[in-house]
């Protein structure tokens, strides 16, 4: 998750990040606040850590012209300190928002001192550049299959397969096809034989092919609403609280009459599901626990996005009075949210939105007022982070357990079988592990211990790695 800026986060080292946290200067802007105006002297690199923004650039009158929406793990300013140019566009707010501020002396400075971090962290910038430009020419349409592209697939692993489901798909989108049951079939039936066609080398596929995969298949996905969300990231990551909810959801919606359609089979995907069914796990656990003690119970969600398990929890339960609930995310807006539905539910004496970094919990940058919890869980936030991180995170959820409590974290398996579509075509990259991965990261930690206990949802590819203070 790009909690951050982690994209650039997970190019660095750990002393580089804590060197960046130490030094920069965390902001928040209001909104409609002004981060940098068109035209003005690079001073300041910004990293955007939450909120969204919008960047514009005034034409020959006073009108302006809008260019691009940023949000978490972009970077404001990267190019006019590179090229030594005034800032090309006005970046303003368009909710409240925060940003790592980092000085560009300073930044100078530290260049010139550690050439080591240098050659890191120009290496970080240039790779998060390619990426942009890379989601830019993404979007370019394309025509038929050429041959070029034709020739990216021969000598892969089902490349057959392959050519056949992406041809089916597009002979469906041609066809001006109405939403029926027949079409239905054939679209999913088409995505799921390109699912497996991927199959499990999708992670060493070769550079060209999975161009060729993206080109061809990108313009189609788009049109599922779900596909679309998560190609666009517009708050800067693919698992933000609203994705998450329209996975949860599980209405399919899109644009023209194939969309609705392709949509119904991303929603049917092994990976959705699977966050489908994380969700009545932790459900089930967070009332268990509670059920199984007469005291307070206290319960810490981190990166909680719409934290649907936990008002299920509180549904579930016939007498939840003891259930204190914290959730903790970076995105105010999902906080919003929560606050409102733990109002119209009444629980507001026992669910409490906590607006947290993690990186600047895990680092020490933030602190966080908790009671010691009984549980602290995470589904989606290792994912994204690195070991470092991950086991730095770790420790401080140990610190923030009572003697007895549970940590749980979540994370995807190698094994997932929606891993092609998301790494090569959705650009929805996650740190995969699997059950020796989860124990080495708890065994590297305070709990300095492996899990007690790792259970997977029903499709076999999310892993929940349970170990006790």
């Amino acid at each position: 998750m790009s909690y951050v800026a982690l994209d650039i986060f997970q190019q660095l080292r750990p002393v580089d990040i804590h060197w960046m946290l130490a030094t920069a200067e965390l902001r928040t802007i209001a909104p409609n606040g002004v981060l940098v105006r068109e035209d003005d002297p690079p001073e300041t690199i910004f990293f955007i850590a939450d909120g969204l923004f919008e960047a514009y650039v005034y034409g020959h009158s006073t009108s302006q012209l809008r260019v691009g929406q940023l949000g978490p793990g972009e970077i404001v300013g990267e190019i006019s300190w590179l090229d030594g140019k005034p800032i090309s566009a006005t970046v303003r707010a368009l909710e409240t928002s925060s940003v790592i501020a980092l000085s560009i002396p300073t930044l100078e400075r530290k260049l010139a001192e550690d050439p080591a971090f240098a050659a890191r962290f120009f290496r970080a910038v240039a790779t998060l550049e390619a990426k942009r430009l890379r989601t830019t020419t993404a979007q370019v349409p394309h025509g038929d299959l050429t041959a070029e592209r034709q020739g990216a697939f021969a000598g892969s692993v089902d490349a057959a397969s392959i050519l056949e489901s992406i041809g089916e798909l597009r002979r469906v989108a041609e066809a001006q096809v109405r939403a029926d049951a027949g079409t239905a079939a054939r679209v999913a039936t088409a995505l799921s034989a390109l699912e497996r066609s991927f199959g499990t080398q999708a992670p060493g596929m070769a550079a060209k092919l999975a161009e060729s995969l993206q080109a061809e298949l990108l313009p189609l996905l788009r049109l599922s609403a779900l596909g679309e969300r998560l190609y666009a990231k517009p708050r800067g990551y693919a698992g933000d609280y609203r994705t998450i909810a329209m996975i949860y959801q599980d209405t399919p919606s899109g644009t023209g009459p194939l969309g609705p359609l392709l949509d119904r089979s991303m929603l049917d995907l092994p990976v959705a599901k699977a966050i489908r069914n994380r969700r009545r796990m932790l459900a089930s656990q967070i009332a268990k626990s509670y059920a199984a003690t007469a005291k307070e119970f206290y319960v810490a969600c981190l990166a909680c996005g719409p934290a649907c398990e936990v008002f299920d929890a509180f549904r579930d339960l016939s007498d939840s009075h003891r259930l204190n609930v914290s959730c903790v995310d970076i995105d105010r807006e999902a906080l919003a949210q929560i606050a409102d539905r733990a109002l119209a539910q009444k629980l507001g004496g026992q669910l409490q939105p906590l607006h947290g970094n993690l990186i600047y919990l895990a680092t020490g940058r933030q602190e966080l007022q908790l009671a010691s919890q009984d549980l602290i869980y995470s589904l989606n936030i290792t994912d994204y982070l690195s070991d470092d991180l991950a086991v730095s995170l770790l420790d401080w959820i140990h610190a923030k357990l009572r003697p007895g409590g549970r940590a749980i974290v979540g994370n995807f398996h190698p094994r997932n079988p929606s891993r092609g579509l998301m790494d090569h075509v959705l650009e929805w990259r996650l740190t995969y592990r699997d059950e020796a991965a989860l124990n080495r990261l708890f065994q590297a930690s305070k709990f300095a211990k492996p899990c007690s206990r790792i259970a997977f949802e029903e499709e076999g590819i999310f892993l929940l790695g349970e170990c006790t203070k």
